[in-house]
């Protein structure tokens, strides 16, 4: 299990360890300061349940259960003390509360369906320029 908090990494954190990662995260405001956190707590095999946001504006969560391409999200914004309890009770392997909230699923693409799409805009793009050559041809020629 890995806890990362804005890229600073924690192997098999326990409570302590994610609270004061938490912690550890800069709440002052303003253009040059603080901003957006992003804090992922990953477990290998199973998913991982992340927050992102601010100490002081609050975190909104986001998880998928092992499947990237299956990610939902929820909107609400959390309070850092609550999100430290949920990241602790899923670091222990206890139920987070998961059931409390509303949440939504993410649109992801899979490999093949971004493949397809970008099959069909170079094929659009070099037929597009086909006709424009031929169309400058034609034109040139009259």
């Amino acid at each position: 299990m890995i806890l990362d908090v804005d890229g600073k990494q924690f192997a098999d954190p326990d409570e302590t360890v994610i609270a004061t990662a938490f912690e550890s995260i800069d709440k002052r405001t303003g253009f040059f300061h603080g901003g957006i956190s992003l804090v992922t707590l990953a477990k290998e095999g199973v998913g991982a349940i992340t927050a992102a946001g601010h100490p002081i504006e609050g975190f909104s969560l986001s998880y998928n259960e092992g499947d990237p391409l299956k990610e939902y999200f929820n909107e609400q914004t959390l309070p850092m003390n609550e999100v430290i309890s949920i990241f602790q009770s899923d670091a222990q392997g206890d139920d987070w509360g998961k059931s409390k909230f509303k949440w939504d699923q993410l649109e992801t693409l899979d490999s093949k369906t971004q493949f397809k799409r970008l099959f069909w805009i170079i094929t659009i793009s070099l037929l597009l320029i086909y006709l424009l050559y031929q169309s400058k041809r034609w034109f040139l020629a009259n």
